[in-house]
């Protein structure tokens, strides 16, 4: 093999493309041995090495290497680039066929032609579907496919020659005898072994459409993809519920759609009824006693009796009964949008502004270990040390204690509110939090939002303890009453509005 490089150098040094830049030319590999440089017609110039390879080791893939002897009438032949199609084979000559012209050939010459590969026979029954495989499989192969293909090619070549098989070190017996299959199919196939050689990563895995096109085309009219999916069990469960009980109550927030027609009559904000609690009680009451009753028209009865069919025809499914206890509300509390924090040293790690501290943090300061808050006690939070999910506790945790995480928001916002046009850099702390809590503004900015947590309170810890022990329960965990005086009026009837 040579290259080009020492002609571009001593005679061509730029060349001018069809839109007038020049370029340097690259270094061109070509096969001096095929033919000389004082015929540049007959001189073929390779893009990369890999591809003069294969043509020099292989061929042209659609011909066949063969003599005079196998001719016979009506075979065809690629000749300098031009299509002829043999007439006649005598004891001396070889008629070919070429636009209309009849051309005769010694058969010393024609051997000649077809021992330095200037000719090729093409076998007669070509399959059209052949070629078409042959062109998307050469136009799917990349440079690095090449050089793999290549490789393999001459460790083949060197086997069939030789018949030695190359070390384990180059390649393992068990793969090279499977190059070899594909090598051998290929060439049967396609008359060029090198096809088979070509890796196949690409094509790895299952590639088919799973569901028919009768069925896409029905879900993309069922189900367009900017609508929900209304077919979930989940989500018409949520429709049905809306539809039959939620938007028929007073002040439910349907007509809000449309902001023309909301006066102050009818505005939803005005006409709040319902407390959380008196709300779940009647929405329980309406899934387990209203809805659970009626007949389903796609079960055919309602869906208690077949839940007890169900339950009794396959059992419990103990399973997927999973326990409401603190193990549970533990793993699935939240966590940051990091999700991890940094251990401070005599501090511990700092959660939305607060500082969190547990004993195990001696050991491991300056690491960084995934954390998780509860966001209905800002008192607490969870870090994962040594395998486990330690408890810590907050700074100034007596105040914060039962304090929601919408609770300990507001107040940062109003902090930082008020220090803006004071101090541009003002951090908030636990500290400030604590005393912002217990001031009396907080108790008028906050008051609202304490008496939603605390209905949701009873709700949440009602599932665990019962609905008989929960007016005790929500004392216990309640935040503490201001012990200041409150400069709220006594009729706080009208803060559910907003809720």
């Amino acid at each position: 093999m040579a290259r080009l490089e020492p002609l571009a150098t001593r005679r061509v040094r730029y060349c001018r493309g069809s839109d007038g830049r020049q370029g340097l030319l690259k270094p061109l590999p070509l096969d001096l041995r095929a033919a000389a440089l004082a015929e540049p017609s007959r001189v073929k110039v390779f893009a990369t090495p890999e591809t003069a390879s294969r043509r020099t080791s292989n061929g042209s893939p659609n011909a066949l290497r063969l003599s005079a002897d196998s001719l016979r009438f009506g075979s065809r032949i690629t000749w300098d680039g031009r299509s002829w199609e043999v007439v006649n084979v005598g004891e001396s000559t070889v008629g070919m066929l070429s636009d209309q012209r009849l051309t005769e050939l010694p058969i010393a010459a024609f051997e000649t032609l077809i021992r330095e590969n200037r000719a090729q026979v093409l076998s007669a029954d070509r399959d059209p579907d052949a070629d078409r495989a042959i062109r998307d499989c050469v136009s799917r192969a990349s440079e690095t496919d090449l050089r793999a293909a290549t490789h393999r090619s001459g460790l083949i070549g060197q086997y069939l020659e030789t018949g030695v098989l190359p070390v384990s070190t180059v390649v393992p017996e068990r793969t090279f005898f499977r190059w070899l299959a594909h090598y051998r199919k290929a060439e049967a196939a396609y008359g060029s072994g090198f096809l088979g050689l070509l890796p196949q990563s690409s094509n790895r895995g299952n590639h088919r459409a799973k569901l028919a096109e009768s069925s896409r085309r029905l879900m993309q009219e069922c189900m367009p993809p900017a609508e929900p999916r209304f077919g979930s069990t989940c989500e018409r469960l949520f429709g049905t519920a809306n539809t039959q009980f939620i938007h028929n109550l007073r002040g439910n927030t349907q007509i809000t759609r449309n902001g023309r027609q909301v006066t102050k009559a009818v505005n939803p904000k005005g006409l709040a009824t319902w407390p959380l609690a008196d709300l779940h009680r009647r929405l329980s009451e309406y899934f387990y006693e209203i809805h659970d009753t009626l007949a389903h028209p796609a079960l055919g009865q309602c869906p208690r009796d077949a839940f007890r069919i169900g339950l009794a025809s396959g059992g419990a499914r103990v399973h997927r009964m999973v326990p409401y206890d603190d193990e549970f509300m533990m793993l699935t509390l939240p966590t940051t949008a990091k999700g991890t924090a940094k251990v401070m040293v005599s501090r511990g790690v700092k959660i939305n502004h607060i500082y969190y501290w547990c004993d195990a943090f001696r050991q491991i300061e300056g690491e960084i270990v995934p954390v998780r808050y509860d966001p209905f006690d800002a008192g607490t939070a969870y870090v994962f040390v040594g395998k486990q999910w330690l408890q810590c506790h907050s700074e100034c945790f007596a105040t914060l204690k039962g304090r929601s995480e919408r609770e300990i928001m507001l107040a940062t916002t109003e902090l930082h509110g008020r220090r803006r046009n004071h101090a541009a850099s003002f951090n908030v702390t636990a500290r400030h939090l604590a005393e912002f809590l217990e001031s009396v503004k907080a108790e008028e900015i906050l008051l609202t939002q304490r008496l939603r947590d605390r209905e949701s309170l009873g709700i949440r810890l009602g599932i665990v303890a019962g609905a008989e022990n929960t007016k005790a329960v929500v004392e216990q965990h309640a935040p503490a009453r201001p012990t200041k005086d409150v400069g709220v009026d006594e009729v706080v009837g009208e803060l559910y509005g907003e809720f």
